[in-house]
């Protein structure tokens, strides 16, 4: 996001072939502009339920923590419990050095640094 350079989000999605819709399988909020809430119940695994994320406060959201219960599959609704990260990402470089290695993305070095990222829009 343009307006706030020291902040990212990264970001996996699912698309359904032939469909326009999509389904967040992960991500990563570093230092976002915003904060967040794990809700409480079924839908939140209980050692998250009622987790607060202050504005500026690395977590991360993962499809594993999101999973319906009886079933074991991933909810409709995608990712939405969140998990906080220690320690902090120190800089977007390291942010993105560790969600390359949490995806096991191999040809991370090609993804343009943050300065350039507006570009891309």
């Amino acid at each position: 996001m343009p307006q706030f350079p020291n902040s990212a989000t990264f970001q996996l999605d699912l698309e359904k072939p032939g469909e326009r819709s999509h389904l967040e399988l992960y991500r990563l909020d570093w230092r976002p502009p915003t904060g967040h809430a794990n809700g409480m119940g079924q839908d939140c695994p209980e050692d998250l339920q009622g987790l607060v994320f202050a504005t500026g406060q690395t977590h991360e959201h993962i499809c594993t923590d999101n999973l319906a219960n009886a079933e074991g599959r991933l909810r409709a609704s995608g990712v939405k419990a969140a998990r906080k990260i220690e320690p902090d990402l120190a800089n977007y470089d390291e942010a993105l050095r560790y969600v390359c290695g949490r995806l096991f993305i191999e040809n991370g070095n090609d993804i343009p640094a943050s300065n350039a990222q507006t570009e891309l829009f």
